[in-house]
């Protein structure tokens, strides 16, 4: 992607990029600085996570029918942010492997129709591993990382370190892995393709 030819905004700290449920009609890079994103639980602010460059957030008004945000946002400190039409976000789509576009419409699917019942699951482990296992019964060999934590992270309202620690206990099991894809981002890929969830579950068990 060439940056310089796309709009570029630099915000001080404490800016409100976008409100929670607001219309989304852009997504954005963040190039430089910190981004706090938050979002409203039983009329309670909260925040989710801490986004460091280099990362992409606010993509997912981009893709669900309503457009609207899923959490606000904020810069912690001064932010360098390139932003992200829904025409660019499309040719990005079309341009990526056919598996990170069902990842992320997987992802979409999960937060719409399961947030609440996500929320209360017995675990954070259980959360991760049935997430893991909607993409892996959907024939997804490989999971864009970052987007996983991110999105891991907003949905359980838990630190995308805390999403790491499970994930590294099924790395260490050789049941997922993480390495570099074509293009050059980081991927989780499936190991285990048969009984994913009984391995999983021992896995994290005996770790």
């Amino acid at each position: 992607m060439q940056v310089q030819n796309y709009k570029q905004l630099t915000l001080a700290a404490n800016s409100i990029i976008f409100e929670e449920d607001s219309p989304g009609d852009s997504a954005y890079l963040l190039k430089t600085g910190q981004v706090e994103l938050s979002k409203h639980v039983n009329g309670i602010k909260r925040k989710l996570t801490v986004l460091k460059a280099p990362i992409m957030f606010g993509e997912m008004a981009l893709i669900m029918p309503e457009q609207k945000r899923t959490a606000g946002a904020k810069t912690l400190t001064e932010c360098e942010l390139v932003v992200i039409t829904q025409s660019i976000f499309n040719q990005f789509i079309e341009a990526s492997p056919q598996m990170m576009k069902t990842a992320m419409e997987l992802l979409v699917q999960r937060l719409k129709v399961c947030t609440d019942k996500v929320l209360h699951v017995p675990s954070v482990d259980s959360a991760i591993l049935h997430n893991l296992s909607l993409f892996n019964a959907h024939g997804v060999s490989s999971i864009d990382y970052s987007l996983f934590l991110q999105e891991m992270s907003n949905i359980l309202l838990q630190p995308q370190q805390r999403i790491e620690q499970t994930l590294q206990k099924l790395i260490q099991a050789e049941i997922i892995d993480k390495r570099k894809g074509q293009f050059s981002a980081t991927e989780l890929v499936f190991m285990q393709k048969q009984d994913f969830m009984d391995k999983a579950k021992q896995a994290l068990q005996y770790a």
